[in-house]
């Protein structure tokens, strides 16, 4: 019983830290002090802008990315989290929207697709060792401010 109980709490920690990361990224939290609380330090993520390895690298991604836009909002669903042991993997279906800045008219852009994720339990919690994010659809514009 202690088994099943302790997945369980795996299970929602690393829900939660997927729900935490992306309610810091809506914030426009950047900067690797802020991203160490989420991914081990030889991380890697796939974005559509983009492949990154490491924690700086990352950051120098994600503060690109965030400064192409004024606002945007990710909503995911459809979660699904296996744990064995100390390892564990999470897939989730996510849509989002990007709002423009006020430099840069267009219509928002939407997207669909799943975030694939590989996480691994260290002495400061969960944190994930890879993310993936796999679009499936794309409307709207994307930025043509491109810094």
């Amino acid at each position: 019983m202690a088994s099943k109980l302790t997945d369980e709490n795996s299970e929602r920690a690393v829900l939660d830290l997927l729900d935490e990361y992306y309610l810091g990224f809506e914030a426009k939290r950047t900067g690797e002090t802020w991203l160490r609380s989420f991914f081990t330090e030889d991380a890697t993520v796939d974005f559509p802008v983009g492949t990154k390895h490491g924690l700086a690298e990352i950051a120098a991604l994600q503060g690109h990315t965030l400064a192409l836009w004024k606002s945007t909002l990710h909503q995911l669903g459809k979660r699904r989290v296996r744990v064995t042991g100390d390892q564990a993997s999470l897939q989730a279906t996510l849509t989002a929207t990007h709002v423009h800045r006020d430099d840069d008219p267009g219509e928002h852009l939407h997207i669909g697709g799943y975030v694939d994720t590989e996480a691994r339990r260290t002495p400061g919690g969960w944190r994930f060792t890879r993310m993936a994010i796999r679009l499936v659809w794309t409307q709207g514009d994307p930025p043509t401010v491109v810094e």
